[in-house]
């Protein structure tokens, strides 16, 4: 029961996830590549 539920919430979190970084990919990402790119070289 207990694990039930706390794959019932992971669902529900990676889901959201999934949908906030679909979201936020053409408009966060593109913006900061640059400056990932930079950082990360």
């Amino acid at each position: 029961m207990h694990f039930q539920i706390q794959s019932f919430f992971f669902q529900i979190f990676f889901y959201s996830f999934v949908t906030y970084l679909s979201m936020s990919d053409k408009l966060f990402f593109k913006k900061n590549n640059l400056c990932l790119f930079h950082t990360f070289s």
